[in-house]
């Protein structure tokens, strides 16, 4: 379950808890400041109602969930199964006799440096008898580096190269010419030896849409 979804139930809960605690503290003689039986009642049918309908879309949101998990298991199956099939990239261009196996939305991710630190570091010698004390200080500056995005685009396996064509930068690299593929939950690491790059793919079924392809596109080369 994700945060998300954790964070709706908590208040669905604590909402139907609103008009429990309202009772018990009309039947303690204690009742709210200001409160009359009537408001009481209303504002908990008001909170009951809201909790049962974000109940509601939960339950029934969850089933679609499980529905799309389930068909994208199925398509993945599929897709290690049969063989490759041609399709239309939306953003990318492949060459004349290029075909097209997959494209996923994906982020690109370099490192940058954002600023630079300061680093102070001192000596002190005292002199003849420690009368005097000399010091002497060197500053250091330090780059700071952070991983970026960069851009966003369209992620594109051929059988002939991985292509990412986003709305600022872009790069294709040959198949037979990867040296390195180093996959992470959340995206890949690819290298020929002259270039690196690494692409994000926040969603799950489309990372492993491309891995599955990328896989046979190699096979099919005989890379891997």
């Amino acid at each position: 379950m994700s945060k998300g979804r954790m964070f709706s139930w908590a208040i669905v809960v604590m909402l139907a808890l609103v008009p429990v605690n309202s009772l018990r503290l009309w039947l303690q003689g204690e009742p709210p400041s200001g409160a009359t039986p009537l408001g009481s009642v209303i504002g908990g049918a008001v909170a009951w109602g809201i909790a049962g309908a974000l109940g509601f879309f939960l339950v029934v949101s969850a089933r679609g969930i499980r529905k799309r998990q389930a068909s994208e298991q199925q398509a993945l199956a599929r897709l290690q199964e049969q063989p490759l099939a041609p399709m239309v990239p939306r953003q990318a261009l492949v060459r004349p006799g290029e075909v097209a196996y997959a494209a996923v939305q994906a982020h690109l991710r370099e490192v940058h440096t954002v600023g630079y630190e300061t680093e102070t570091a001192g000596t002190s010698r005292p002199s003849l008898f420690g009368l005097v004390t000399h010091h002497r200080s060197n500053a250091t500056s330090i780059a700071v580096n952070e991983a970026l995005i960069v851009a966003t685009g369209e992620l594109v396996v051929t059988d002939e190269r991985v292509i990412f064509a986003g709305d600022h930068k872009s790069f294709a690299l040959a198949l037979d010419t990867l040296v390195n593929i180093s996959g992470y939950t959340n995206g890949f690491t690819l290298s020929d030896g002259r270039a690196t790059h690494t692409v994000l793919i926040e969603d799950p079924y489309q990372h492993a849409v491309f891995q599955f392809t990328l896989q046979k596109a190699l096979h099919a080369i005989g890379m891997r």
